[in-house]
């Protein structure tokens, strides 16, 4: 694929009238002003050794997942942990005892890199937004640059991605096209839909770990350019948001003051979309681990077919049709706006795209969403994607606490 569709306008064409194109090396400031390293990561000292996870979180019942909760293999045992009430199982007794045990809860989010509190009574946006905000965490006010369209619910509580319910998301790390990105994503599930539907979360750790070596040398070598294609107007199947929806105005100067602080480099298109690119890395050190996990996403053809295939076995041939076709179509079209490819100047191959995510995979738990739970994940250790369903579902989200890549600690 080519990395740029269409001539920029008018005078990008001349290098002494440049285009639109902002650059600056420097972290969000403000309120939500991003750090290297985000407060709530325990020092590598002060980390959890799982064994003495079930004292240092004595008044939660500790626990893996079960066979009746997960619902594909592989899994990965005690990813999440899940934590429940050995008590009372209300929201009050929650926010009490996650203030109380804040410490060791932060420790084994670093550890486990992914927390499901599982039975306590978590009913509105409000309630789940206390529940980060127990811990000691600041749940962002904005999704700003955002790719995906969100409503805000409640506070700082937004809706998951509204995409149709027969799409899937693909595995990622959230925000991994920015340089400033949360450390921290939680969900909430106010309703389960009547089938599938699941949030997969995967040990990014893992990931890097078991990418062919090649491949490893690649990503670890290389920053990654991940760009996309922001419209004017929403289109054919709504999946993209548009610039006022991405930054709040349609106002270039205030785009590009905006955008300067994310490293992002823009280009205005002849059709009016905005080209938005930056160069990130895909591979991070954990703050407390040091273990080197992978932090980036894949957005091409094959990518989405992988992620259909996958779960395919669960459609009837009629419908896996159907799906089939739309898949290929969704697939074209998000390729055609977002495009991940390494400085070296070439994209993944098709055998790449499919051993990174032969590794996902291998490093994925999924299991079935229930009313009320609470999942809290490490945004460095842990990815997350999203399965189609049938039926309702209502699964909240909130992340925080922004951290520059940019200024961590490099590979």
């Amino acid at each position: 694929m080519k990395a740029q569709e269409e001539a920029p306008t008018g005078q990008g064409h001349d290098k002494a009238a440049a285009p639109v194109v902002r650059r600056q090396e420097q972290a969000l400031s403000g309120d939500e002003q991003a750090v290297g390293r985000p407060a709530w990561y325990p020092a590598p000292s002060e980390g959890l050794r799982r064994d003495d996870a079930p004292g240092a979180l004595s008044s939660f019942s500790l626990r893996s997942l079960t066979s009746d909760e997960i619902s594909f293999t592989p899994h990965l045992d005690g990813f999440p942990l899940v934590l429940e009430a050995r008590q009372q199982s209300d929201r009050g007794a929650l926010l009490q005892l996650l203030a109380r045990h804040r410490p060791a809860v932060l420790a084994a989010l670093a550890e486990y890199g992914a927390l499901l509190f599982r039975g306590f009574d978590l009913a509105t946006a409000e309630d789940f937004e206390e529940a980060p905000r127990a811990l000691g965490l600041s749940p962002a006010e904005h999704y700003d640059f955002g790719t995906t369209r969100r409503r805000r619910i409640a506070g700082n509580v937004f809706s998951s991605t509204d995409y149709n319910r027969v799409m899937v998301i693909p595995p990622h790390s959230e925000m991994s096209y920015s340089n400033c990105r949360p450390s921290w994503v939680a969900f909430h599930c106010a309703k389960p839909p009547r089938r599938w539907g699941e949030t997969p979360i995967f040990d990014m750790a893992g990931v890097f770990r078991d990418l062919p070596d090649a491949l490893k040398a690649r990503y670890r070598d290389n920053l990654a350019e991940i760009y996309r294609h922001i419209p004017l107007r929403q289109r054919f199947l709504r999946t993209r948001r548009t610039v006022a929806e991405t930054f709040g105005t349609e106002d270039r100067e205030e785009i590009a003051a905006f955008t300067d602080q994310l490293g992002v480099e823009l280009t205005w298109m002849e059709s009016g979309q905005l080209r938005a690119s930056c160069r990130v890395p895909a591979v991070l050190p954990h703050p407390t681990t040091g273990a080197l996990c992978w932090v980036s996403l894949l957005v091409n053809p094959h990518a989405y077919s992988l992620t259909y295939r996958y779960f395919a076995h669960r459609h009837r041939p009629i419908r896996r049709v159907i799906t089939r076709f739309l898949k290929d179509r969704i697939g074209k079209v998000a390729a055609r706006h977002n495009n991940d490819t390494l400085l070296e100047g070439r994209p993944l191959s098709d055998e790449e795209t499919a051993a990174v995510y032969d590794s996902l995979f291998r490093n994925c738990s999924i299991f079935t969403w229930r009313q009320g739970d609470f999942l809290l994940l490490d945004g460095i250790r842990t990815g997350h994607a999203r399965v189609f369903y049938d039926g309702r579902r209502d699964v909240r989200a909130c992340f925080g606490d922004v951290y520059d890549v940019r200024l961590m600690t490099a590979v």
